[in-house]
């Protein structure tokens, strides 16, 4: 006859057999009448009676109809505060976004550490100190100088030992 009974809005304490008459559903304080999903066999009909929950009633009947015979069960329903408005759908998204703004913190640090690196880098290259590669002949013998010297000038002055030598320089 019927297979499968659920509560959609409230909650049985056992679970739906077909060979159990009487259950007992624990709703909010907000509900006025159950939401049924059920399964049923082929050429059987499911009529609900008296579905208004207040103070004055509470119990909800589903006969449930076949060729051959009738079957009433009966729901006791009780209004709590069971907060299943708030259930785990809300906890759930709490969990989520903690979880966001926690992986939201270490793609900012990250962010911010590797453009700082990557600046530093450029900085380095683009401002390295040039060098330049002097020779001066020093009666044959050839005497390799490394100094930093100006660009905007072709024509340096060297001082070595107190000795000013003019040093022009030279592309190797």
């Amino acid at each position: 006859m019927i297979n499968d009974v659920k509560i959609l809005n409230g909650e049985l304490e056992l679970k739906f057999n077909e060979y159990t008459y009487e259950y007992t559903v624990k709703v909010d304080t907000y509900i006025d009448k159950l939401e049924f999903d059920y399964t049923v066999n082929d050429n059987v009909s499911v009529d609900i009676r008296n579905n208004y929950i207040n103070e004055e009633n509470n119990i909800v009947y589903l006969d449930v109809y076949d060729i051959d015979s009738t079957v009433t069960y009966t729901f006791y329903v009780y209004k709590e505060n069971t907060n299943m408005s708030l259930g785990i759908d809300n906890y759930k998204k709490s969990l989520e976004v903690t979880v966001e703004d926690k992986y939201y913190d270490y793609k900012v640090i990250g962010l911010v550490s590797c453009c700082f690196l990557l600046i530093i880098i450029v900085f380095s290259i683009l401002f390295k100190r040039k060098k330049k590669m002097w020779y001066i002949n020093n009666g044959g013998n050839m005497d390799i100088l490394d100094i930093f010297y100006n660009y905007n000038t072709s024509n340096s002055l060297l001082k070595e030992t107190g000795n000013i030598i003019n040093a022009k320089s030279r592309h190797i």
